[in-house]
């Protein structure tokens, strides 16, 4: 009964669902929680963004796509800003259809799939206060009987009360079935629309991915994850938020629910690396370098691109001990690595040879 009281509670948390987007298209719904329309203002680098000059080092790939999210979204909650003929109306018109304005628009909807309408609300509320009262009267009812001692009126009194919860949570149960029967349809609706965006950039596939996972799970409450969709969660968590976009955060937030990592984004941004879909990484040789699979889940290749004479791998935490050290064969050109012995977090792992430091790769460790 007090699960059903406060799924129900939970409930009304959401955002308004009127204006659910069925195609994601020009007219699009106000993004839930968005800023009225006409309260942002038009700032001088929006131009730039509207007719594709904005231009950014370091990364630019990436954080041009975040320019135009982020004009994008200002739009989509602004349509005054959108004037007939402008750059801002091509641009709008152009993105609309883009992996920006369609993940724009199904975040929208997913927001909108936690509303209740109106009346049925009220009703909720209604009856959400009639328990309140009742228990409240039963825990007098009780008080008094402790005084008086066995009282038949008190006693029926009681009775009364207690049917009075029961009715109310038996509506309560009911509705709560229809809430998330239609919660379900329209986390499968978006879902359709989300599984429909085609990708080209990895915080685009890391979006598409996350999305799906959040809609065939949380959204239905579900708080679970199979291995594949915890392994998908874990190697975008595991991605610097400027390569993966905000995926990675969104990911991490998922993962919360069912582990406790910590990420250091620091170490994750600094390395040359660049994910490859959604499983696997591939690195740029540093130094004629390479280490393979990373993340790894039992052990790690490490080739290695001259000789080495008296070499040795170490392999250290986030708080900067070492737990594996591991010598190196004279002249290997490879070497095996177990990690399996290692708890799944971030690390770093280092070559020497004479003692002299010669190689360093963050190492991400998966269970």
């Amino acid at each position: 009964m007090i699960l059903t009281v406060f799924a129900l509670m939970v409930a009304f948390n959401g955002a308004g669902s009127e204006g659910f987007d069925t195609d994601c298209g020009f007219v699009a719904c106000a993004e839930a929680g968005s800023t009225p329309p006409g309260n942002e203002e038009k700032f001088g680098f929006d131009d730039g963004i509207a007719d594709y000059t904005f231009t950014a080092s370091g990364y630019p790939t990436e954080i041009g796509w975040l320019a135009k999210r982020y004009l994008y979204r200002k739009l989509y909650r602004n349509p005054s800003l959108i004037n007939p003929g402008s750059s801002n109306e091509t641009f709008y018109n152009t993105e609309t259809s883009s992996p920006v304005g369609r993940f724009i628009c199904i975040n929208s909807n997913s927001s909108g799939i936690y509303t209740i309408d109106p009346s049925t609300a009220t009703q909720l509320d209604s009856d959400f206060s009639t328990i309140s009262i009742s228990m409240e009267t039963i825990s007098t009812i009780d008080s008094q009987l402790v005084v008086q001692g066995f009282d038949s009126l008190l006693i029926q009194q009681r009775a009364q009360e207690i049917q009075i919860i029961a009715t109310k949570e038996s509506m309560l149960d009911s509705a709560l079935d229809v809430i998330l029967t239609q919660r379900q349809l329209d986390a499968d609706a978006i879902s359709a629309q989300n599984s429909g965006v085609l990708t080209s950039l990895l915080l685009e596939s890391n979006k598409k991915t996350v999305n799906d996972l959040f809609l065939n799970t949380v959204a239905k409450g579900l708080i679970t994850f199979t291995g594949t969709q915890l392994s998908d969660l874990q190697n975008i968590a595991l991605q610097c938020p400027i390569e993966g976009g905000s995926a990675v955060y969104e990911a991490r937030s998922l993962l919360a629910l069912v582990e406790d990592n910590v990420y250091d984004d620091g170490i994750l941004c600094t390395t040359a690396q660049a994910r490859i879909g959604s499983t696997e990484i591939t690195y740029e040789a540093l130094n004629g370098f390479r280490l393979f699979p990373n993340p790894t889940k039992g052990q790690v290749t490490l080739m290695i691109p001259a000789d080495v004479s008296k070499g040795k791998v170490t392999i250290v935490n986030a708080q900067g001990a070492i737990v594996l050290e591991q010598k190196l064969a004279v002249k290997s050109r490879s070497a095996t690595i177990s990690t399996g012995q290692l708890t799944g977090g971030i690390y770093l792992l280092n070559v020497f040879d004479n003692n002299k430091n010669i190689f360093t790769e963050k190492l991400v460790v998966i269970h």
